[in-house]
């Protein structure tokens, strides 16, 4: 029967030959409880501004990531419209320009 404890194995450090046994062999015992209550619980805004501190020297190349990061995210959004428009408006209807104005939206996009 476990007590919440996980084995740590660790590599012997006996004379070879010699085949150790419990502390010996390295083997320890690492409680797995809750920790203790002096310990602060993970979250807040803390880590987040402190990581923004660091971004202060790189203010171009953040602004340059978080704008790349936006444009990704609009044409992986518009990508289906353009195929959405190319089958209801263009092949539905029997139209050829709805569906090279999506085709060219998707090259675009890519």
């Amino acid at each position: 029967m476990q007590t919440g404890r996980a084995p740590i194995m660790r590599a012997p450090s006996g004379p070879p030959g010699r085949r150790a046994s419990g502390r010996e062999a390295g083997v320890h015992h690492v409680s797995t409880s809750a920790p203790p209550s002096s310990v602060r619980p993970a979250g807040g805004f803390g880590p987040i501004l402190r990581a923004l501190r660091y971004l202060r020297r790189y203010r171009l190349e953040a602004l340059g990531a978080l704008l790349s990061l936006l444009l990704v995210s609009v044409a992986n959004l518009a990508a289906p419209q353009m195929i959405r428009i190319a089958i209801d408006e263009g092949l539905a209807r029997g139209e050829r320009r709805p569906v090279l104005m999506a085709v060219g939206g998707l090259v675009a996009i890519a």
